[in-house]
């Protein structure tokens, strides 16, 4: 990576190619989300004897494509971090006067002084 440090234009284009990567990414967890051609599986055939055939969910394909989602996500989010990270919402409300609070606070310890 020191090769990157030491040129300013090829570290722009590899950063955009970083951005870029992340937002493939992106569409492809819509792709793999909306394709569920191999979500059933057929485990047994019409009998002889007129009964249907058995479908079931593949489950192994499901799973599979929840990694892959997971997976892309991850990365996306690592790449774009602004874009596709954790959105950490911090909320702070105080009212009053932080030296009548800490007062109060020895108060109550039994601490004043």
């Amino acid at each position: 990576m020191l090769w990157l440090s030491r040129d300013d234009e090829l570290s722009e284009r590899y950063a955009r190619a970083k951005e870029l990567q992340a937002e493939m990414m992106a569409e492809e967890i819509l792709t793999i989300a909306d394709d569920s051609s191999d979500d059933e599986i057929f485990i047994k055939a019409d009998t002889k004897d007129g009964k249907p055939a058995k479908v079931v969910m593949n489950a192994e394909f499901v799973q599979r494509s929840k990694l892959r989602v997971d997976a892309r996500k991850w990365v996306a989010s690592k790449l774009l971090p602004k874009k596709y990270g954790d959105k950490i919402n911090l909320e702070h409300d105080v009212s009053g006067n932080l030296a009548d609070m800490m007062r109060q606070h020895l108060a109550d310890s039994g601490d004043s002084k």
